[in-house]
């Protein structure tokens, strides 16, 4: 939300104030001007940019020292940042051994999917408490690139163009989250594979990657993903061998809710659900609305949510959420219902062996 300008010469400074700057035809004011040097100032407004979109700088008036003027001046820009999506994990090499044609090293492979480059500085690849930063590169358009350990890198750039992290994740072969992030933490893409999504009894030990089947739903995670089909094992820097159309046509909902405590409630859905916070409002438990919820699960599957008031034992609730809610494809909601309870206290013979 903030830009830099830089003048040809020394500008008056009675006209560097907020009020002579807006984008946009006014729809974002500015905020703040501050002087960097003697040419540049640092411009803040209000809002954000209009992401990937021709902005429209507008300044009102502007005079040199000696007093030379020009008015209603319009520069034009595309701000251009990554969103949720726009880079994504596509294959994971997660059992090198034994080896079937690739370098027996473990790998990642990102792609781009939008007509942008992105710096991938400080990016940041995360799984359950290991974090590593990406170094200084760039992804540029439709780009498929392969991440390994840096003294590994050798060992790929026959295949692709290849980033090397000082650091890299432990890929355990049953199977765990991988989150990637921007240099501000916001997520980008993640996914928790599973060695069942091989599908194949002969792959699953080792050797073959797992390829993402349709890049266009990066967030369908089971039935997705399968064993990549090349004689190497894997497509590392390359479209995968899996690659066909597989749409993401529906999105169940939520798959169980269970209370912590009297207040509160974890819900868990079926797929990752970037909006529901701003539908809080809809999300009504015995008819009454919560008061604040947060993701527990890194992939925003998992949420907590907090009751209005104390639930009481014996009693069945009812979780209603009624809000537009979708999911990374824009599939509705299915089952936005789920009934439950405080758990009971068991008595002698609630629970027996039975065999």
């Amino acid at each position: 939300n903030s830009v830099e300008i830089t003048y040809s010469e020394e500008p008056a400074i009675a006209l560097m104030s907020e009020g002579n700057f807006s984008l946009n035809a006014g729809e974002n004011k500015s905020v703040s001007v501050k002087k960097i040097s003697a040419l540049t100032y640092r411009v803040e407004f209000a809002n954000i940019f209009i992401n990937k979109k021709l902005n429209t700088l507008t300044i009102n008036n502007l005079c040199d020292r000696p007093g030379n003027c020009k008015t209603n001046i319009q520069v034009q820009f595309t701000p251009v940042w990554a969103d949720r999506g726009d880079v994504i994990i596509s294959e994971i090499m997660a059992d090198p051994f034994p080896v079937v044609s690739l370098p027996g090293k473990e790998y990642l492979e990102i792609t781009n999917r939008t007509d942008f480059s992105f710096n991938l500085k400080n990016w940041k690849l995360s799984s359950e408490g290991q974090n590593v930063l990406f170094p200084e590169t760039t992804i540029r358009p439709q780009e498929i690139m392969i991440i390994c350990l840096a003294q590994d890198t050798s060992f790929f750039t026959k295949y692709g163009r290849v980033a090397g992290l000082k650091q890299f994740i432990s890929l355990t072969d049953d199977g765990k989250i991988l989150c990637l992030s921007d240099s501000s933490s916001n997520l980008i893409h993640g996914v928790e594979y599973s060695s069942d999504w091989y599908g194949d009894e002969l792959k699953s030990p080792g050797g073959w990657s797992l390829e993402m089947i349709d890049t266009r739903f990066p967030f369908f995670y089971e039935g997705n993903w399968t064993a990549s089909e090349s004689r190497k094992g894997g497509t590392p820097g390359t479209v995968n061998s899996v690659l066909h159309n597989n749409p993401d046509i529906l999105f169940y909902g939520v798959e169980n809710v269970f209370p912590d405590d009297s207040v509160n409630i974890t819900v868990r859905f079926s797929e990752p659900v970037f909006n529901l916070s701003e539908n809080i409002k809809s999300i009504k438990i015995g008819g009454k609305a919560i008061i604040n919820l947060y993701p527990t699960d890194p992939l925003f599957r998992e949420f907590s949510i907090k009751a209005e008031n104390p639930l009481l034992k014996g009693i069945a609730y009812q979780l209603d959420i009624s809000g537009d809610i979708k999911d990374f494809a824009g599939n509705g909601i299915k089952k936005r219902i789920y009934v439950f309870g405080l758990p009971e206290t068991p008595e002698s013979g609630d629970i027996l062996f039975n065999e």
